[in-house]
């Protein structure tokens, strides 16, 4: 009986220690599960401060150069034409370098020295010429050539469009176009969408950009020429349809890389279809 009881006793304290033991096991698990959710906490604080800034920030719509800053840019043309009566069509390649040189700012306008250089029958051609460009002309940088937004102070929604100052990725502007005169001019629709600001790079450089991508709806080139070799049957309305991706720099709106196909039709006249893709690069990029 007193070795039973002994070992009963004995026995007591094992299982009052197991007891003890095990009792401040929980606030541990606590405290572990307390600093698991500050560490999840912090990450999902840090993720947010890199979103990207295409679902928060505006894009600031306005020309940011400095004065000394040279830009040189390569475009490339290709031009390809396919008539009825002909089985092959002829492409042939252009290529150009433009280079603009920020001489000086009045706080409103730009002067800018542009020089361009290209091949004619195998000899170099090289224009310099000066112009003057607002800081709020930086829509002449969505499109490689700026003729669709001419005469804008006649076309009221197309300069309540480009008066902006500001606009958001995913953004989309339907632009009414209504240049020229009755002579010659284009009339119909263009769709600017902007869109994810990212990183690209370029033989300039990486820049932060911004991205527009442009498309056209009824776009109409008309001819009414009042001349006795070249009547208006013979060339006759030419449809248009642009199709492009520009990549201007976020802040600045700084032309970075533009890729635009133009193509052009009739079905009076020449018959004909016409394509031209153009590609527009910055090469070079020197600041003071």
């Amino acid at each position: 009986m007193k070795t039973m009881f002994s070992k009963a006793d004995a026995s007591q304290p094992e299982f009052s220690n197991a007891q003890n033991q095990s009792t401040p096991s929980a606030p541990r698990n606590k405290r572990k599960l307390s600093a698991f959710a500050v560490i999840i906490a912090i990450i999902i604080i840090i993720a947010a401060l890199f979103v990207p800034p295409a679902f928060s920030a505006s894009i600031e719509l306005n020309l940011n150069y400095t004065v000394g800053e040279k830009m040189t840019y390569t475009t490339t043309n290709t031009v390809t034409n396919q008539q009825s009566n002909i089985s092959n069509p002829t492409t042939a390649t252009y290529n150009s370098t433009g280079t603009y040189e920020i001489l000086s700012f009045d706080g409103t306008n730009y002067t800018i020295k542009l020089t361009i250089t290209s091949q004619i029958y195998g000899k170099t051609l090289s224009i310099p010429v000066t112009i003057n460009k607002s800081k709020t002309e930086y829509y002449d940088n969505f499109l490689t050539t700026g003729a669709y937004f001419n005469n804008i102070t006649s076309n009221p929604t197309l300069e309540a469009y480009l008066a902006k100052t500001q606009t958001k990725a995913g953004d989309i502007w339907q632009l009414p176009v209504n240049t020229g005169n009755s002579s010659l001019g284009i009339t119909g629709q263009l769709t600017l969408k902007f869109s994810s600001i990212q990183e690209i790079t370029v033989p300039a450089g990486t820049y932060k950009t911004f991205t527009v991508e442009v498309s056209s709806s009824n776009l109409t080139a008309h001819v009414n020429i009042d001349n006795p070799i070249i009547s208006p049957t013979m060339l006759g309305d030419t449809n248009l349809q642009l199709n492009g991706k520009t990549y201007l720099e976020y802040r600045t709106c700084r032309l970075i890389k533009s890729e635009l196909t133009e193509e052009a039709w009739q079905t009076t006249g020449t018959n004909s279809t016409t394509i031209i893709y153009t590609e527009k690069i910055l090469t070079e990029h020197t600041k003071p």
